[in-house]
């Protein structure tokens, strides 16, 4: 269940038990105009390897930019497939980057819809 107390009496969004980000406070605090949807770039795929029939190792070429931004503990992107709906980006975290290369290593387990290849 829902519990969200009016932002009129409290002057802040209240969910109980929820610990994440709260996309209503997002929407306030922004003049109650959404903000913008993630962006998505088409990248090349350099490499799959099939290391089961449900694990895959994906080299990708991304930009010099991304590699530098993804070179820190804990950095993920979202992926889906090209003309897919935005719900469909399902975060992955990244396994390693490769300077040299401009690539990233992703491992994805194959485990329900926005997964499956």
């Amino acid at each position: 269940m829902h519990n969200l107390q009016s932002t009129s009496k409290q002057g802040f969004c209240d969910c109980l038990y929820w610990k994440g980000t709260c996309i209503y406070q997002e929407l306030l605090n922004n003049g109650n105009k959404a903000k913008e949807g993630r962006e998505y770039k088409n990248c090349d795929i350099i490499s799959i390897n099939k290391l089961r029939d449900d694990l895959y190792l994906y080299e990708v070429k991304v930009t010099n930019y991304l590699v530098r931004e993804l070179d820190n503990l804990g950095a993920f992107v979202f992926i889906k497939k090209p003309n897919s709906e935005d719900c469909f980006g399902t975060p992955i975290s990244i396994m390693d980057i490769n300077y040299d290369k401009s690539s990233i290593l992703l491992l994805l387990k194959i485990h329900g819809i926005k997964t499956k290849i």
